[in-house]
């Protein structure tokens, strides 16, 4: 049996224990805010990752319904041509035509441009009487000039 404890000798035994608690609490406080950061580091990325993966998922859609409407238009296209053999005529001449102009153009582009004979005068060598040589233009304006 243990001898009966006065009672500054059981406070002081109680403050011990309280202390050796606490610093047992506070470590494992430490740990639980350093896990807590390292959750809101990662849900900060899970929902970067989410919206980005909505944004791609948004232009998916876009391209889907772009996709679908190009098919629809084409069924409707398909569906015309064969109802009226005529269609398909006209669209073969309008595809002619458009190639006959559009080589008609490119012919043009092609044509050289100095088609012309350009004349050449110097400056210098006119002459209207003012004397000099130089004309009515001066002696600052240049040497010669090129006039087609």
């Amino acid at each position: 049996m243990q001898p009966p404890r006065s009672s500054s000798q059981q406070q002081s035994l109680d403050n011990c224990c309280i202390e050796v608690g606490r610093y047992g609490q506070d470590g494992e406080m430490d740990s639980l805010k350093r896990d807590k950061q390292v959750l809101m580091m990662e849900l900060v990325k899970v929902r970067q990752q989410q919206q980005s993966t909505k944004m791609y998922l948004t232009l998916l859609e876009e391209k889907l319904k772009k996709t679908e409407s190009k098919q629809k238009q084409m069924m409707s296209f398909l569906a015309r041509a064969m109802q009226n053999p005529d269609f398909l005529q006209q669209l073969i001449g309008q595809k002619e035509k458009r190639k006959d102009t559009e080589e008609a153009i490119e012919k043009k582009r092609q044509r050289p441009t100095d088609q012309g004979k350009r004349h050449v005068v110097c400056v210098e060598d006119y002459d209207d009487g003012g004397g000099g040589g130089y004309g009515r233009y001066g002696k600052d304006a240049g040497s010669s000039a090129f006039l087609t």
